[in-house]
């Protein structure tokens, strides 16, 4: 029996809906958990992690004969093993190229695609449940990092976690679905249950993941496209919780334009063009008007501009290396991305 659970952050644990759900589709089983981590490396945050994720299940009263996390000193012969005896496979949230490059050391993608049980996907690991991901990748303060890649194939369209947005519109057919913090989808036979506020949108999704391989995992952008780009940022600076931003997610959405006009090579009247298109197509509320969004080009237009000023005026003096953090620190720009264009 394979069910689906997709979650964007529960943080505070199960809902009603997803609790009484699973324990309806546990109640009568010898249940056996496996834990999959996105942050294979942070042993321990996974710890940490695995205990608060359990208590969600045991709220609800659904216990375990046997609970696994996997982990990366664990040989794939083991990792199989624990996969094949297991009931309930539990996809964490977190980093998700980290996840994904896990699974491909261990050989186990086709083994998570074909687990016939129930699957719960948080944030990051809802993510990669997807056929064709098509995301932005945030790592840590730098430039956002555009993904394509095939993720475990469970299924045929990407999750945006925490975006709040107050639409409800009938799931069918749509390669996006917005998900609340608060919300989920279950899956079961082709047929959706959901709880919460979701949001979904129809957009034309082109094959551009890399069948099983990893050359993108370095950080590198496979393929440039604007519009994908601009879906992601338009989804983050409409988050209701906009206002109430902290500096670090501020500057995260600065970088998200700076990546956009930089490798894009974009003027003002596109860039803008594309924004508004995005917003009447998909029907997305309390965009910030055109004025944060020119403020911010010419933020960051300038800060270019200054940027390569200081590196034709000082290259002479300085290491490249020494220029580079000078400029990174000061401008918010790296130097081999100052003349890309």
């Amino acid at each position: 029996m394979k069910k689906i659970y997709l979650l964007s952050n529960p943080s505070d644990g199960f809902t009603n809906f997803v609790g009484n759900n699973l324990f309806n589709d546990l109640k009568n089983y010898n249940n056996k958990i496996v834990f999959l981590p996105c942050n294979y490396l942070q042993e321990e945050s996974n710890a940490k992690y695995h205990i608060i994720n359990t208590s969600w299940f045991e709220k609800y009263g659904i216990n375990f004969s046997k609970n696994t996390m996997l982990n990366i000193e664990m040989s794939e012969e083991e990792i199989k093993h624990y996969l094949s005896e297991a009931n309930v496979l539990f996809i964490m949230g977190g980093k998700q190229l980290e996840q994904m490059k896990f699974c491909y050391i261990k050989n186990i993608v086709d083994d998570i695609t074909n687990f016939n049980g129930i699957i719960v996907g948080i944030c990051a690991g809802a993510i990669n449940m997807s056929n064709a991901v098509t995301s932005l990748y945030l790592s840590g303060m730098n430039n956002p990092i555009q993904t394509y890649y095939e993720g475990f194939s469970l299924v045929d369209f990407n999750i945006l976690p925490h975006i709040k947005d107050k639409s409800k519109l009938q799931i069918n057919n749509n390669n996006y679905i917005i998900l609340d913090d608060n919300s989920s989808i279950i899956i079961e036979n082709g047929k959706y249950k959901y709880d919460g506020e979701y949001l979904t949108l129809r957009y034309p999704m082109k094959n551009y993941f890399l069948k099983k391989e990893l050359t993108n995992y370095d950080g590198t952008v496979l393929k440039k496209d604007i519009e994908i780009i601009l879906i992601n940022l338009v989804f983050i600076i409409c988050n209701d919780s906009f206002k109430t931003f902290t500096d670090a997610q501020i500057i995260e959405c600065k970088q998200m334009f700076k990546y956009v006009i930089l490798n894009m090579n974009m003027d003002y009247d596109r860039f803008i063009k594309n924004v508004n298109i995005i917003k009447e197509s998909y029907r997305i509320k309390g965009v910030p008007d055109n004025m944060f969004l020119y403020k911010e080009f010419i933020a960051i237009k300038n800060s270019i501009r200054l940027a390569r000023k200081f590196v034709n005026s000082n290259k002479d003096k300085l290491k490249i290396v020494e220029i580079s953090n000078i400029i990174y620190d000061r401008y918010g720009v790296k130097y081999d991305e100052l003349f890309k264009e």
